[in-house]
């Protein structure tokens, strides 16, 4: 994590000026979080890979039942929906390419297509 003495060097400020625009960015809310990034391999999830959903039907119940099948999978990370043939894209962090392939999914209308 980036200390405020580091921050404000970066920025080209001493750290009192710098923490007080961070903390005016804070009160605007501006800034609206932060957060922690893992080492994929110390978590052992040293591969990320995108895989397309194609939903055959894209109702909202039918893209919602797509992504509830996909969700409870521990390897995936997000499920973005996107316009098009392809309903969602799917990224998935795993060991290695042996731990690649998802289960079947329980939804006939999602098909999950494997592909870097």
């Amino acid at each position: 994590m980036l200390s405020n003495v580091e921050l404000a060097e970066r920025v080209a400020l001493t750290p009192t000026p710098c923490l007080r625009r961070i903390k005016c960015l804070e009160d605007k809310s501006l800034i609206y979080g932060y957060c922690a990034r893992l080492d994929p391999e110390a978590v052992g999830r040293a591969i990320r890979a995108y895989m397309a959903a194609e939903i055959s039907m894209a109702s909202r119940e039918i893209v919602e039942q797509c992504e509830a099948a996909l969700i409870p999978n521990e390897e995936v990370i997000e499920v973005r929906r996107v316009h098009g043939a392809i309903g969602c894209l799917v990224r998935i962090d795993v060991e290695d390419s042996n731990a690649y392939e998802l289960p079947n999914q329980r939804s006939t209308r999602c098909q999950v297509y494997h592909g870097a």
